[in-house]
């Protein structure tokens, strides 16, 4: 069919339906001169037709090089076909309507549409395909006037029409299949319609249209069942998903133009595959509770962006055919949709589906494995996920106190995209390392009693652990068939939950391990562990030690240390702890200190570096200054050493007042760190001579203090770490006399 005589019958249509009544009768009065012919009692279009191309001036459109409508012509007269004869009728009200120019307007249309009054007796089908075309389009010419004026709201236009009129018989006799393919081609026509509505810069090509359509819609016309029943069916099922598949093909064909049009790739046939797949999986399946409407669609618009991103991944998939591969795709995931467990919906569950093709398009090269299908592996990853998830449900867990459902589905964003940067893990057929990920989380998941976390925290770990699996796969994830729920990644994570809860329950208004820093404290974990996996292993328990040690240090004294000093102090000592090297004593010694006096002479801060700088001696000199004997735990060597020095600071500004007293604050802070390194390597003597170092500190307070105007803190350092040498090595603590003093500050002691 020629597409600039369909789109001018269309036009026609549109006109005489949106002229006035005075226009209509205007047209009325015109008909006549305009073609007088058609008054002619005898008036026969075949008669007219012949008899106003066979004129000089006309028979150039019809015969010779160049003649536009040939096609319809055959010898001396028109070709004996409704068609062709309602054709070359339609070329001359156009030719005169040209003639005339703007005068005729809607008098021009009238002659045309007139004449296929159904009273006159049958239409052909070049007039049925005018007519329904027309029809369509005044739906949206109100709201848009010039949307079949020209560019692509007629490109849209011929090729339905040229699609419509190949399903016609040529006696214009419509049987079931062809009022079905009538159906289904205008339901495409007004999708596409509604689709230039909304993007009026999309520029389409009309040879491509039509093989959408064909490709699309001709394949599901064919396979129109015979029995009654079958057709209801399939009729039902398909008038409820063909507008809005096709309008939804259709937006993405404007919204990738570079993909759909001039390109070597013909990915028009991709989507024309894909659209045919989904009008025979409704089909197949049904549109009830399970798959719905929505869902279905869901599916297919996450494949198009698939096809849009990554055209290629449709050719030759697994030497298999387009149609079979779209097959595939989409029954593959209809049966993971079908089979969602709660809190998985049928919207959520697309949702995912959608995450799932998308992270597939943007890794295709880690998930091209020729024994097991691309997006085979894209629905195992959603199942694997989803049963996961369901379990916590089955477990009794609130999850959607946890997640919202944005929530859920960036999860599955953030968990599929980190896996998918690890070849070795997408492409283990069983999904053991994803599997092994899920199970850790959610059995954690199931440990947080409290709600401690919330949906964004889990979000935030489970990026973590994903990275940390795909940088170091099999190890913290690694999943054991015959205990599966003995993770290692799951168990720290446990660990760090069972701590904050019991610090909760145990001091709820001192506990800090919670929120954020909880969060924080297991990507630690996670972080510092899956390199050193055999060791986290073996160590489980100095882990829970620390925590307890530290929540215990926090809560004991919050005035000093909050979630940050909290997070330091665990990341500090965390690797030792993972290598059995335990700094139990360090953090009970510096408990006992900090409880032992009311210290408000030493802030957070300070005693952050004092614990920086026993950790360091503990390292430097183990079992001596820290070593925590278990059944008498407050009898640690630098526990009493530190205590000493808060005593007789609080001793000394009590005594003095801060204005003569100068151990507190920085100066405090660096007296400790003396104290801890020049006993570290000599425990023995520090701890034989305890009362000596004491009557030091004692009598250095008392002669700073009597002689303030010429010492200060530098001064009582100074003198502080030269007498404790001594004192070290059993020469006792000297009388303090200024030139004493004046000669050790010289050096000369």
């Amino acid at each position: 069919m020629n597409p600039t005589l369909l789109l001018f019958g269309v036009q026609s249509v549109t006109r005489l339906a949106r002229a006035g009544r005075e226009a209509l009768e205007q047209s009325a009065r015109d008909e006549p001169a305009i073609f007088p012919a058609l008054k002619a009692v005898d008036f026969n279009t075949e008669n007219f037709v012949n008899g106003y191309f066979n004129k000089p001036e006309n028979s150039k459109y019809v015969t010779g090089d160049g003649a536009v409508y040939a096609e319809y012509w055959d010898g001396f007269a028109v070709k004996l076909e409704p068609s062709s004869i309602d054709a070359l009728y339609t070329a001359a009200v156009s030719l005169e309507t040209a003639k005339g120019g703007s005068i005729y307007g809607t008098s021009t249309s009238a002659v045309l549409i007139n004449q296929w009054d159904p009273k006159k007796g049958p239409i052909s089908p070049w007039a049925r395909v005018v007519l329904t075309a027309g029809d369509i389009v005044l739906d949206y010419v109100g709201n848009n006037p010039g949307i079949i004026g020209g560019g692509s709201g007629a490109v849209l236009v011929s090729a339905y029409a040229s699609n419509l009129a190949k399903l016609i018989p040529d006696s214009g006799e419509f049987g079931s299949k062809e009022q079905f393919g009538q159906r289904i081609l205008g339901v495409f026509l007004r999708a596409g319609l509604e689709t230039l509505s909304e993007n009026s810069s999309w520029v389409a090509s009309e040879k491509h249209i039509q093989e959408l359509i064909t490709s699309s819609l001709q394949p599901v016309i064919d396979q129109f069942p015979d029995d009654l029943s079958g057709q209801l069916h399939w009729q039902a099922v398909t008038d409820a998903i063909v507008g809005p598949a096709a309008k939804v093909m259709l937006t993405t064909v404007a919204n990738s133009p570079t993909t759909f049009l001039g390109s070597d790739f013909s990915g028009d046939k991709a989507l024309g595959a894909l659209t045919t797949a989904l009008l025979t999986q409704a089909a197949e399946t049904g549109l009830d509770e399970q798959f719905t409407q929505e869902g279905l669609l869901g599916l297919y618009q996450a494949a198009l962006g698939v096809v849009a991103e990554k055209p290629q991944l449709f050719v030759g998939a697994g030497g298999r055919t387009q149609d079979q591969f779209a097959k595939d795709l989409l029954s593959g995931f209809a049966t993971v949709l079908q089979n969602m467990q709660p809190p998985f919906d049928n919207e959520l569950s697309t949702e995912l589906v959608k995450v799932a093709l998308s992270t597939v398009g943007q890794n295709v090269h880690r998930f091209a494995d020729g024994s097991n299908a691309w997006e085979k592996t894209a629905a195992d990853l959603v199942k694997t996920f989803t049963d996961s998830f369901s379990e916590i449900v089955g477990s009794g867990k609130p999850l959607d106190s946890v997640f919202s459902r944005p929530q859920l589905i960036e999860l599955g964003r953030v968990l599929l995209t980190n896996i998918s940067a690890s070849p070795s893990m997408i492409l283990e057929s069983n999904n053991a390392s994803l599997e092994g990920i899920l199970v850790a989380i959610t059995n954690a998941m199931k440990a947080d009693e409290h709600l401690l976390l919330s949906g964004n925290d889990w979000i935030e770990i489970v990026a973590i652990a994903s990275k940390e699996a795909a940088a170091n796969p099999g190890r913290l994830f690694d999943l054991d068939a015959d205990n599966p729920d003995d993770i290692l990644a799951g168990q720290l994570i446990t660990l760090v939950l069972n701590a904050a809860s019991e610090a909760i329950t145990t001091n709820k208004d001192k506990a800090v391990l919670f929120g954020n820093t909880l969060k924080e404290a297991i990507a630690i974990v996670l972080q510092s562990s899956s390199g050193k996996a055999k060791e986290a292993l073996e160590n489980l328990q100095q882990v829970q030690q620390l925590l307890q040690s530290l929540n215990a240090l926090v809560a004991g004294n919050s005035g000093q240390f909050g979630s940050e000093e909290w997070l330091e102090l665990f990341q500090s000592l965390l690797g030792k702890a993972l290598e059995g090297q335990s700094e139990q004593g360090v953090l009970v010694a510096v408990m006992n200190a900090m409880n032992a006096v009311d210290d408000a002479l030493l802030s957070g801060g300070d005693w952050m570096q004092i614990i920086e700088v026993a950790i360091q001696e503990a390292a430097a000199n183990p079992g001596r200054l820290f070593n925590l004997d278990e059944a008498n735990p407050d009898d640690i060597l630098a526990g009493q050493l530190i205590t000493l020095l808060l005593d007789a600071a609080n001793e000394t500004v009590t005594a003095n007042g801060k204005d003569k007293a100068v151990l507190f604050g920085d100066t405090l802070k660096e007296a400790v760190s003396i104290v801890l390194r020049t006993t570290s390597g000599n425990a023995l003597a520090a701890k034989e001579h305890i009362t000596e170092i004491k009557q030091l500190v004692v009598s250095l307070n008392e002669f700073v203090a009597t002689n303030n105007t010429q010492y200060g803190s530098k001064e009582w350092l100074r003198v502080f770490r030269v007498l404790m040498g001594g004192v070290l090595e059993n020469k006792g603590v000297p009388p303090l006399v200024v030139d004493q003093v004046d000669d050790i500050l010289r050096g000369g002691f």
